[in-house]
């Protein structure tokens, strides 16, 4: 999310949504009135930009619990546990993800997503870059990250400046700038200014491109992504409408009110997992041991503390061929922690 004006290096103009679009997210959660809900983050930033939904909990009469999550691969392990039903998935990628083995399942799926992919200009822009792909003998594409657009639309702003402040005034040319010497454009600070105050008259691929006062895009628009049978659907749009505050638009689907934990209390899972340090490891000891007791971890410990929460039991096993898995061309299967999940073996790893 964009970084506050009193942290920005000179002459940086973020492209990205501000951090006050959390409350987008925290609007979102009011809508569908959800009280229990587990915060999965990776990085501690994340926490810092979740602040908001930290706020908000003190005045909820739920459930909510942060953990920390690191290890992408141990993260499958949740599409196993479907009596947790709803997700909100933060990231503004999710839209670039292959979801088919997931949009026929019971778990509700919602996201967030910038790239403005009915775009006439995103739709040619695809089209060129599938006509290059082809060329090469590379597959297509389907869409875009949020990084490549903003990297488009920040060079569409540049030119758009660099354009408008030639016909205000007279451009030098001289001295010539080196992308490696430290030399500068003397009229490096105009065009910044142009930049800021600039209003494209067309939408970029990531909407309309417009800064406030603090530098943050003030016309940015968010939909609201939901999975559905056919594949991520939009259902709505999050605006900010004032400082610090978003509206939201949507259709929202069938959502039970809150999270249904009841289905995993005295559940018990078998889980796969390969020992990996510093996530799974046999614990060293003088006696001998059975069980989950032979076994610590960072994996290990966030096990314990969601069974714990979600009053489920747990039975880790190695993978016995100790791989994590890879599929075979000619016998058409996998083997290792993922052959384990998909022969139903394990629940989750």
């Amino acid at each position: 999310m964009g970084v506050p004006p009193h942290e920005r290096p000179a002459f940086h103009q973020p492209l990205s949504p501000s951090l006050h679009s959390e409350r987008g997210l925290v609007r979102l959660v009011n809508a569908w009135n959800w009280k229990d809900f587990i915060i999965i983050y990776e990085e501690d930033d994340a926490i810092i930009r979740l602040k908001d939904f930290m706020k908000e909990e003190k005045s909820r009469n739920g459930k909510c619990k942060y953990i920390n999550f690191k290890t992408t691969a141990t993260g499958i392990c949740f599409g196993k546990l479907n009596s947790i039903k709803k997700y909100l998935i933060t990231s503004l990628d999710l839209h670039t993800i292959d979801m088919e083995d997931f949009q026929y399942g019971k778990t509700n799926i919602t996201g967030l997503r910038l790239v403005q992919e009915q775009n006439l200009e995103f739709k040619d822009v695809l089209k060129e870059i599938n006509a290059r792909l082809e060329q090469r003998k590379k597959d297509p594409i389907t869409t875009l990250k949020t990084e490549s657009t903003l990297i488009y639309d920040g060079v569409k702003l540049f030119a758009s400046s660099l354009e408008q402040m030639d016909l205000a005034k007279n451009v030098s040319v001289l001295p010539p700038i080196s992308c490696t010497l430290m030399n500068k454009g003397i009229d490096g600070t105009t065009l910044f200014n142009f930049m800021k105050n600039a209003a494209l008259p067309s939408p970029g691929l990531s909407g309309m491109i417009e800064f406030d006062a603090e530098g943050f895009r003030s016309r940015i628009s968010l939909d609201v992504i939901y999975l559905t049978a056919s594949g991520l659907t939009k259902i709505g749009t999050i605006v900010p409408s004032k400082k610090g505050e978003w509206s939201i638009n949507i259709v929202p689907p069938e959502y039970p009110s809150d999270f249904q934990f009841v289905e995993l209390e005295n559940s018990n899972f078998r889980v796969t997992t390969k020992l990996t340090d510093p996530y799974v490891m046999y614990r060293e000891s003088a006696k001998k041991m059975f069980g989950n007791e032979r076994f610590e971890g960072y994996a290990v410990d966030l096990l314990n503390a969601l069974a714990e929460y979600l009053h489920f039991t747990f039975e880790i096993n190695p993978v016995k061929d100790g791989k994590h898995g890879s599929f075979n061309t000619t016998t058409k299967l996998w083997n290792g922690m993922i052959g384990e999940i998909f022969r139903d073996v394990s629940m989750l790893f």
